[in-house]
């Protein structure tokens, strides 16, 4: 798709898109003639006109072409660009991904939404505008050019403050159209990166794990894909994923950025992450036959743990040498209450085994002395 230039008296140049031209006026309009319903229709069709005219920029970039989740994930959860070549994969990446995300509001969005759409319009001309004109500056290699939508990329304390306070007395907000959106709608990558965390240590089907004085050790709340994304490198079977644990261990990374530097990734970036999440908690479509001869269908994703006592030994080995060899305690969940479908209890020497056998030994020993 060719994009049109102009520009303007200073002689710098912009993007002449007559869809985002067309939808800043009628948002414009709307915004100061609520109630008048031909407003209304105008804004609403302009607001699709422009995601159709996102979409079909996409579908010429990519003819159709879909990628894995375990493909894009590692070019568009990355929060530090090394080089320009990765920077262009990043950018087709958010394209791809950008298209995906019009495609869902192309097909949900309802004219009866409308009233509460305005931080969502600002959202999409904001981040839409600047996409394609990356996309066109650094992989067509367009002259530079100006965007004119935009907005701050973080948020501040007082950003925060209010968003949590908007979340806490949600049920008071008279109207949507006045709901803070901008300020709550980022801590969708919060909830990501928590629900990662529970998902990793249920699958592992650890609660916890603790110094020799019984204190967390708070270095290992998420280690539970740094361990997984080890052991697929090690090809260490422990776990059989329908996934990569590395696409996971790098959503979470992408996702732990957020808490720590509160940046606002694109709505499409966020959208994907999303999606994401979905894909990687996938029911199975048919049952599974466990250890204990039951055929069982959870509502957690295809997670199969091929030896439980194998996979505790190395985790425990694992998480003891991240430890500086220091001892650690690791709190077990009972086999019934872990988050994956544990196919074999496996026949490793626990440490609970290994006081039996002694007990067994010295048993005999003593036997056999008394005997003679």
């Amino acid at each position: 798709m060719i994009i049109n230039y102009k520009k303007t008296p200073d002689g710098t140049s912009f993007m002449d898109i007559t869809e985002l031209k067309n939808l800043d006026a009628s948002f414009d309009y709307f915004s100061k003639n609520r109630l008048d319903s031909s407003a209304q229709q105008i804004y609403y069709n302009d607001i699709l006109a422009f995601l159709d005219f996102c979409i079909n920029y996409a579908n010429d970039v990519f003819q159709q072409t879909t990628y894995s989740f375990d493909h894009v994930i590692p070019q568009l959860f990355i929060t530090r660009i090394k080089s320009p070549n990765q920077y262009k994969q990043y950018i087709r990446y958010a394209l791809y991904a950008g298209m995906l995300y019009a495609k869902k509001l192309r097909n949900e969005l309802k004219i009866t939404d409308v009233d509460n759409l305005d931080e969502l319009t600002m959202t999409l001309c904001a981040d839409y505008e600047w996409l394609i004109g990356q996309y066109e500056f650094t992989v067509k290699g367009v002259n530079a050019f100006v965007v004119r939508h935009g907005s701050r990329n973080s948020l501040n304390v007082m950003d925060i403050k209010w968003g949590a306070n908007q979340l806490m007395f949600a049920e008071l907000t008279r109207s949507l159209k006045d709901f803070d959106y901008r300020n709550t709608k980022p801590y969708v990558m919060f909830m990501v990166r928590q629900c990662l965390e529970m998902l990793g240590k249920n699958m592992i089907g650890f609660v916890s794990i603790e110094d020799k004085n019984g204190s967390p050790i708070h270095q290992f709340t998420q280690i539970a894909w740094t361990f997984l994304h080890d052991m697929e490198k090690q090809k260490k079977n422990l776990i059989t994923l329908p996934f990569k644990a590395s696409a996971v261990h790098q959503l979470n990374s992408w996702a732990n950025s957020f808490v720590h530097t509160s940046y606002i990734y694109n709505c499409y970036t966020q959208y994907y992450a999303l999606e994401a999440l979905y894909y990687f908690s996938k029911p199975v479509q048919h049952p599974i036959q466990t250890y204990n001869g039951l055929r069982q269908s959870c509502l957690y994703g295809d997670y199969r743990i091929n030896d439980l006592s194998l996979l505790k030994a190395e985790f425990e080995a694992y998480v003891t040498k991240q430890h500086n060899g220091y001892p650690v305690v690791v709190k077990w969940m009972e086999p019934k209450d872990v988050g994956a479908y544990i196919i074999s209890l496996g026949n490793a020497v626990t440490d609970e085994k290994k006081g039996c056998l002694a007990a067994l030994i010295k048993c005999i020993k003593e036997f056999l002395i008394n005997k003679h």
